[in-house]
């Protein structure tokens, strides 16, 4: 039988591995792209929405952001598998990026299942630009 509390390290695990550093794109590591990304904007906070493939401000959605989010998706696909939940047990699940330095990055993600129940790592992840 299906146990929720299996659930709980899926969200930080898909955080590290989309800022680990075999996401590379082009010229810098995911944790590069958002410090950019963030310079570019003049904004503190990046939210990624993984099941819908978007990313919020809209002006944010660019193609190193994009680039691991079908990845993500087939990570929690297989994590649900494995752990007897239906594909759409998971209805949200979501990064949000803030900027808390010239060159650090927190993650908070969380999963939400179809009954409003939240699943989050007992702590952000920080993670330092590369650049």
């Amino acid at each position: 039988m299906a146990k929720t509390k299996n659930l709980r390290g899926i969200p930080g695990n898909l955080a590290l591995s989309y800022l680990s550093t075999l996401g590379y794109y082009e010229n810098g590591y995911m944790a590069d792209w958002l410090i950019r990304t963030f310079d570019k904007l003049n904004i503190t906070q990046i939210k990624i929405d993984i099941l819908n493939e978007t990313i919020f401000p809209k002006e944010a959605q660019i193609k190193p952001l994009l680039s691991d989010i079908k990845k993500l998706k087939l990570i929690l696909e297989n994590e649900l598998n494995k752990n007897e939940f239906e594909k759409g047990f998971i209805k949200n699940a979501e990064f949000h990026f803030e900027k808390i330095g010239e060159k650090t990055i927190k993650c908070n993600s969380f999963l939400e299942d179809i009954n409003g129940k939240l699943y989050y790592p007992k702590k952000p992840i920080i993670e330092e630009s590369y650049e």
